[in-house]
């Protein structure tokens, strides 16, 4: 999945120069179009269009089947991950940050942030990240 690739490795104005190929037989990569577009707004602190394109992934991840898989994982596993990565990104880049800093955020989350951007001493957008999508979980499971 290429797009993921570019996500993964912050490559943000690829993502952004990537056009909408994506035939409506593959909803999935439509859907994640968007939100990859979305992150890489954020990334980039544009927030009113990182919010555009949350809005239409939003939409289009609804009409993903949910007995559609890649690879191992069902569609809809994948998009419950997006879905609150992706609210995280737009959290961060509105400038919500140092209240995340805690416990038990390293790891895999760091790891990220530092292969992203190289800077091993400034990880809060990795720390927001991982403690938006724990809330996430917690309030889902009430």
């Amino acid at each position: 999945m290429p797009l993921e690739v570019l996500v993964r490795f912050g490559r943000w104005d690829e993502i952004l120069a990537e056009p909408n190929k994506y035939g409506e037989q593959m909803p999935f990569t439509r859907a994640f179009h968007h939100a990859a577009r979305a992150i890489a707004y954020a990334a980039k602190g544009d927030v009113a269009n990182a919010k555009k394109e949350q809005n239409i992934y939003l939409e289009r991840a609804k009409l993903v089947p949910k007995e559609d898989f890649l690879g191992n994982n069902s569609c809809e596993a994948i998009l419950g991950v997006v879905t609150p990565m992706l609210e995280g990104e737009i959290f961060v880049a509105e400038g919500f940050r140092e209240e995340f800093n805690g416990p038990g955020f390293h790891g895999a989350h760091r790891h990220r942030y530092v292969t992203v951007t190289g800077n091993e001493n400034n990880w809060n957008l990795s720390i927001a990240i991982g403690q938006f999508l724990l809330q996430v979980k917690t309030t889902q499971s009430r």
